[in-house]
C-alpha cells in the first residue's frame, strides 16, 4: 500500500520535486547570480543596518553612490517609496537574522513552496487529473522565465509564484472570494516590490473579466475587477501612497516589444550556451534582436506554443465530444483565460502596449503610467502561464486531438500513395514519349551550357547597337532613356534573363526525367484493387508530454546554472554614508564635521563662515522636500539644477527630519484591512457559501 502511495506521488510530483531540488541546491550553493544582484543585496542590507544599527525605520538614503544609476534609486532618495524593494515584505523578519545573500536565496526557495501549493489547490479545485497537473507543474516551475530572472538578479520576479494562486481566486464561483483573494495577491506584490508584476497581473485580470462579462453575460466580472485592484491598494496603501507621491512624474522611454521574428525565434529555440567559465556568460546573453535584449526578452515557449496555435480545433473537439465533466460556467471561465491570454500576448508586440498607454496617459496627464513598464514584451509573461493553465486544463483533449491528427495524416498520406501509384501506371504507358520529352531537354541543356559565352556575347552586341539607335527596333524602343542609364545596366539585366531561362530548363529537365523515371520503375503488381483494413493508430501519451518537459527542463538547467555564477563576497557592503555635498557655484564634495544622519533625519553644525552660502544635497532630488521638515529657521530650501540645497542665514544647528506619520497611518490601515480580510477569507474558505 505504501508502496502505491509512493508511485502515486512520483507520478503527480516528479517535476515539481527535480525543480525543487534545483531550487535547494541553488540556496546551499555558495554563488549567486549577475547584473542586479548588487542591486537586490544593498537594498536588503540598508534595511537591515536601518534597523538593527540605528534602530530606525528605513525611510531616507541620504547617500545612494552605490546605487546610482538605477532609475528607482536616482528618482527619489525617499527609500519608503521605491517600488522595487521588499522593504513591505512579511518575510523582512528573516532578513535580520540571515546575511542578505542568503535571506534573497531563501525567499526564492519560500516562493517556490508558495507556488507549488498554489498548483496544488488549482489541481484540487478543478479535478484535474495527475497528467494534467504534472503538465502544469512542468510549464510552470520548468519555465525559464523565473530563473532567467532570478539569475540576473530581478528578485520582485519571485512574485510570479502567486500566479496559481491569483487563477485559484479568479476561477472561483463565490463572488467575495474571488474579488478578495485576487485583490490580496495583487498587494502582497506590490508590497515585495513586484510593481512590474502587479502592472502585468491587472492587465491580465481586466481582460479576464471583460471576457467573461461576455461569455456569461454579466457585468458582476467587471465590478470583481474593480473591487480586487481597489482592495489590492488598500491593503498596500503604504507602498501606494509613498510610490505615487514620489514617481506620479516618473516617465521613461519605451523599449521594443517583439518582432514576429524575435518571438518565434526565441519562443521555438531552447537557449543553449556552454562558456567554459561564467566569467563570459555576458557575451551570450547579450544578443538584441530588434531592440529586445536576450537577457530580458528571451521567452521560450517551447511546444506550448505549437499546443497554442491548435488550441482553436482543440476547443472546437471539445465542444464536438460534448465534454462537459465541468460545469458549463467554468468552461466558459477557461474560454476568458484563453480570450485574455491572447490579447494580453499581442501588447507584448511592438507599438501596440506604447500607443495605448501613451495616450491613456497624456490624456489624464499622468506619466507615471508610462513609467511603470516600459519593457512591452514582457507581457507575453503572463500570456505564456494564462496559455500553460488552458493547456493543462484540455491536456485529455489535446491527446485525442492528436491522436486525430496522426491518424488523418496516415489516411492522407495512404490516400496520396494511391494516387501516386495510378499516376505512375498512366506514366508506364507513356514513358517512351517522357524518354523522348527528357533526351530533349538534357540536349537543350547541354547546347545552353557549351554555347552560353557565345549566346551572352551575341546578345550583348545587339544591346551595344541598339543602344546607338542601330539595334532591332524592339531593343531600341526599350532603350528611349538611354542617353542617361550606362550600357552595363542592359547588360547586368541580360544576363539575370538568361540566367533565370537556365533554371527553367533545368527545372523542366530535372521534371521530365523524373517523370520517366515514376514510369520506368513502376510495376503493375503494386497495385492493390481493395484498401487494407487499417488499425486506429494512437500517440503514445508520454510523447507529448516529453516534447513539453524536456525542451523547457534544458532551457531551466542552462538559466539555472547563471544563477550560480558569482562568488558572493564579489558584491559591496553597504555602508551607511554622510550625504554628498557641496557649495553652490564650486566642484568637488565638501565634508561637514559632526554631522549626524540617519534614515528618519539629519543634523549638522553651521559656522559663522557658512552664513549666506547655499548648500547643495547632490544626490537627492527636489522633490523629496515634500517629505522633508525644517526644524530651525536659520535655513530654507532651495532649489539648485533639480537638487536640494539650503540657504544658510545663521550659525547653529540645523536638523532636518523626515515626515514618517503619513507612512505609519497608512500602515496601520493596511495593518486593519488584511486583519479583516484575513478574517473574512478564513470564513469563506470554511463555508461555501458567505
Amino acid at each position: 500500500m505504501g508502496l502505491i502511495k509512493r508511485s502515486n506521488l512520483y507520478q503527480k510530483h516528479r517535476y515539481s520535486l527535480i525543480a525543487f531540488f534545483a531550487i535547494l541546491i541553488f540556496l546551499f550553493y555558495p554563488n549567486i547570480g549577475i547584473y542586479d544582484w548588487v542591486k537586490e543585496i544593498l537594498y536588503c542590507d540598508f534595511i537591515k543596518l536601518s534597523i538593527l544599527d540605528t534602530k530606525v525605520f528605513p525611510m531616507f538614503m541620504w547617500n545612494s553612490g552605490l546605487l546610482a544609476g538605477y532609475p528607482a534609486a536616482d528618482q527619489s532618495a525617499l527609500f519608503v517609496s521605491n517600488p522595487e524593494t521588499l522593504l513591505f515584505s512579511p518575510f523582512i523578519p528573516l532578513l535580520l537574522i540571515l546575511p542578505s545573500a542568503v535571506f534573497l536565496k531563501l525567499l526564492v526557495l519560500i516562493h517556490f513552496l508558495i507556488g507549488w501549493a498554489g498548483i496544488q489547490a488549482l489541481s484540487k479545485t478543478c479535478g484535474w487529473q495527475a497528467r494534467q497537473a504534472r503538465i502544469f507543474s512542468a510549464l510552470f516551475l520548468f519555465s525559464p522565465i523565473i530563473i532567467q530572472h532570478i539569475a540576473i538578479g530581478y528578485l520582485p520576479w519571485i512574485n510570479l509564484y502567486f500566479f496559481p494562486w491569483l487563477l485559484y481566486f479568479l476561477l472561483q464561483d463565490n463572488f467575495y472570494k474571488n474579488w478578495l483573494g485576487s485583490g490580496m495577491m495583487l498587494a502582497v506584490m506590490l508590497l515585495q516590490g513586484g510593481l512590474h508584476v502587479f502592472v502585468w497581473s491587472v492587465f491580465f485580470i481586466a481582460f479576464f473579466c471583460f471576457f467573461q462579462a461576455i461569455f456569461r453575460k454579466n457585468t458582476k466580472s467587471l465590478l470583481s475587477f474593480l473591487l480586487s485592484v481597489l482592495s489590492a491598494c488598500l491593503l498596500a496603501l503604504p507602498r501606494v501612497l509613498t510610490s505615487f507621491q514620489s514617481f506620479s512624474t516618473f516617465g521613461q522611454k519605451f523599449f521594443s516589444g517583439y518582432s514576429s521574428r524575435a518571438f518565434i525565434k526565441w519562443a521555438l529555440i531552447p537557449p543553449f550556451f556552454t562558456p567554459p567559465t561564467m566569467d563570459d556568460i555576458e557575451f551570450f546573453i547579450e544578443e538584441y534582436i530588434d531592440g529586445v535584449p536576450y537577457w530580458d526578452g528571451n521567452l521560450f515557449w517551447g511546444f506550448l506554443l505549437i499546443c497554442v496555435i491548435v488550441l482553436p480545433f482543440v476547443i472546437r473537439l471539445s465542444i464536438k465530444n460534448n465534454d462537459r465533466s465541468e460545469t458549463s460556467g467554468k468552461a466558459l471561465d477557461i474560454l476568458s483565460l484563453a480570450a485574455s491570454s491572447t490579447l494580453i500576448l499581442l501588447l507584448s508586440f511592438d507599438g501596440l502596449y506604447q500607443k495605448g498607454i501613451s495616450f491613456i496617459s497624456d490624456m489624464i496627464h499622468l506619466p507615471a503610467l508610462k513609467g511603470m513598464e516600459k519593457y512591452p514584451y514582457r507581457y507575453a509573461i503572463p500570456a505564456y502561464f494564462g496559455f500553460s493553465f488552458v493547456v493543462a486544463w484540455y491536456w485529455e483533449i489535446y491527446l485525442d486531438f492528436f491522436t486525430r491528427v496522426l491518424n488523418h495524416t496516415r489516411k492522407l498520406a495512404l490516400d496520396f500513395w494511391g494516387s501516386f501509384l495510378r499516376f505512375a501506371a498512366a506514366l508506364r504507358q507513356h514513358k517512351k514519349i517522357f524518354a523522348w520529352i527528357g533526351g530533349i531537354m538534357v540536349f537543350l541543356c547541354l547546347v545552353f551550357l557549351a554555347f552560353k559565352s557565345s549566346i551572352m556575347g551575341w546578345v550583348n552586341f545587339q544591346i551595344d547597337l541598339a543602344y546607338v539607335g542601330q539595334g532591332a527596333k524592339f531593343l531600341t524602343d526599350m532603350m528611349e532613356h538611354a542617353g542617361t542609364i550606362p550600357t552595363v545596366y542592359y547588360f547586368n539585366k541580360a544576363e539575370t534573363l538568361l540566367s533565370i531561362l537556365n533554371r527553367i530548363l533545368v527545372f523542366l529537365t530535372v521534371i521530365s526525367i523524373s517523370l520517366w523515371l515514376i514510369g520506368v520503375t513502376n510495376k503493375p503488381g503494386k497495385q492493390r484493387s481493395e484498401k487494407p483494413i487499417l488499425r486506429e493508430l494512437s500517440v503514445p501519451h508520454w510523447l507529448p508530454e516529453a516534447l513539453v518537459v524536456f525542451p523547457l527542463l534544458i532551457a531551466f538547467g542552462m538559466w539555472w546554472r547563471v544563477s550560480l555564477a558569482t562568488p558572493q563576497g564579489l558584491f559591496p557592503e553597504f555602508i551607511m554614508q554622510a550625504p554628498i555635498v557641496s557649495w553652490e557655484g564650486e566642484t568637488g564634495s565638501l565634508e561637514i564635521p559632526d554631522i549626524k544622519y540617519s534614515p528618519l533625519s539629519l543634523e549638522l553644525e553651521i559656522s559663522e563662515e557658512m552664513i549666506g552660502k547655499t548648500l547643495v544635497f547632490s544626490q537627492i532630488p527636489i522633490q523629496d522636500t515634500r517629505y522633508l521638515e525644517l526644524e530651525a529657521e536659520s535655513t530654507v530650501f532651495t532649489e539648485k539644477e533639480g537638487k536640494v540645497a539650503l540657504k544658510i542665514k545663521q550659525a547653529g544647528t540645523v536638523s532636518i527630519q523626515v515626515k514618517i506619520l503619513s507612512v505609519i497611518n497608512s500602515a496601520a490601515i493596511a495593518a486593519t484591512g488584511w486583519a479583516v480580510s484575513g478574517w473574512i477569507m478564513l470564513r469563506l474558505m470554511n463555508k461555501k457559501n458567505l
